[in-house]
């Protein structure tokens, strides 16, 4: 499947925007655990999640702080669906939100635009727990399809 005129166009503009935020010197924002920050996630491939507006941007979950420069996020989101990798919970605006667990990633400090608060404890516990999971089960997908699995 070839990429459509219009995603080659949003990944020309976010590798410009993803050079710039590469290349700045400015002070890195100061992320702690349960903080949920709006992100500079980029166009991405496939089903990876991707950001929104000019900045392409969205909400993430800081669940693991390496270092200043480091730490692992979950993306956010408000659409509603049912599967078994997107979490419900109140965001710290009280508006309900999940957690996209099957998307956790790295990302660089400098992708940090502003802070929107913190989540509660317990919020947090449960999507820990539920990320614990994706990595402690016997499952191995098959290589070479998007849905299928293996039993080890």
């Amino acid at each position: 499947m070839s990429m459509s005129f219009f995603d080659l166009i949003k990944l020309f503009e976010w590798t410009v925007l993803k050079a710039r935020i590469s290349a700045s010197s400015s002070v890195l924002p100061i992320a702690s655990v349960r903080d949920v920050w709006w992100a500079s996630l980029g166009h991405n491939i496939g089903v990876e999640v991707n950001g929104k507006n000019n900045s392409f941007e969205r909400p993430v979950l800081v669940m693991k702080v390496f270092n200043a420069d480091s730490l692992f996020a979950v993306p956010l989101t408000t659409t509603e669906r049912e599967n078994t990798h997107l979490i419900r919970f109140k965001d710290p605006s009280g508006r309900d939100t999940s957690a996209n667990i099957s998307q956790l990633r790295l990302i660089s400090s400098k992708r940090l635009l502003r802070k929107s608060g913190q989540i509660t404890e317990n919020d947090f516990n449960l999507i820990s727990s539920r990320i614990a999971g994706l990595f402690i089960t016997k499952e191995v997908p098959t290589v070479g399809t998007s849905s299928g699995s293996a039993r080890v």
